[in-house]
Order: C-alpha cells, then structure tokens, then sequence
C-alpha cells in the first residue's frame, strides 16, 4: 500500500500509549454516502438576476413556495469545483485514502463522528446535540478534577493540622516532663 496523500503516516504501535492528544477541543468528521455528495453538489441553482448571489437547492433548501416567479427563473449554479466529473474523482481519493484517515483519526481522543446524510437542519441538530453532549463531558471532568483538587487539599490541610498538634502535644509532653524533671 502507499503512503496516504491525506493523513500522516501513523506512528508505529509501541509508540502510541493510548490516544494521542490534540491541539483542537473536538474534530467532527461528518459522514456522507457519495449518491448523497453529489446530489447536494450538483443541484444547487442561483437567480441570475439576484445581485445578491443567494443559492438554493431544489432538494435541500428549496426557493420560498410563495414565489413561483423566482423558482421559474433558476438556474444551475455553474461552478467547475462541482462538476460531476471532479465529484468523482474526489470521491474515488478518498474511498482510496479512508482506511489511513481511519486508522489516524481513530488515534486521537477527540474524535466526533455525524452521520451526515439527513436534511441540513437534522445535520445541524446532530452537530449542536455532539457539541452540547461534548461540553456537557467537559464540564463533568472538569468538575471532577476541581473536586479532585479540593479533596486533595481538604487532606494537606488536615496532615498538617494533625502534624501540628501532635508537635504541640510533643512539646507540651517535653514541657511537663522537663517541669517534673526540674521539681525533682
């Protein structure tokens, strides 16, 4: 097999202890089957005479109903980054490329999958309840480590009061048997 174009090659397997940490708080890796791509790729229609350049989708995101006129007057957005030849292409890349990325992604800890086939509003929903679910986890850590901290600090504070009485009882013991040795 060669080297992935994509990912970096991954580290041999006694190098890794556990996951490998990331610079980036969370990575999320949408899935999308290819039939899925394309169709949002290609349907994608502008009004030519809408200065403002606002795309729709037939499919994904549809002109308003209420404006016959404007669905009339559509047309493909023609955009060579989008061409069905170039799709495919990208799409055999990374089909070829996966089992790497796979293999790489799945050393890190932060790691979030979306199952991305769903209307653009399902997606969204998908990604806002991971991204709420991932600062609900970091949040509960978090307070896991300041309670761990606290705890930890409950129990230097408590080692060093009961280090301080038993000093004061050791003096106190050393006092008395020096006042008892004196009034002999």
């Amino acid at each position: 097999a060669r080297p992935s174009l994509l990912a970096p090659a991954p580290p041999a397997e006694e190098e890794v202890g556990g996951k490998l940490p990331s610079g980036i708080t969370f990575y999320y890796r949408l899935t999308v089957d290819p039939d899925t791509q394309r169709r949002r790729a290609l349907g994608r229609m502008v009004d030519p005479e809408d200065p403002s350049g606002v795309s729709y989708h037939l499919e994904f995101d549809p002109p308003p109903e209420s404006d016959p006129a404007l669905a009339a007057r559509l047309v493909p957005v023609e955009d060579p980054q989008a061409a069905d030849a170039l799709l495919l292409q990208r799409t055999a890349s990374y089909s070829e490329e996966k089992a790497a990325l796979d293999v790489w992604f799945g050393m890190l800890d932060n790691v979030v999958p979306i199952e991305a086939n769903g209307t653009v509003d399902e997606v969204f929903a998908s990604v806002i309840g991971k991204v709420e679910e991932m600062n609900q986890r970091k949040e509960e850590e978090e307070a896991a480590r300041v309670a761990a901290e606290e705890e930890a600090e409950r129990l230097r504070v408590e080692a060093e009061e009961k280090a301080e009485e038993e000093r004061l009882a050791k003096e106190a013991a050393e006092a008395e048997a020096a006042a008892k040795a004196e009034g002999e």
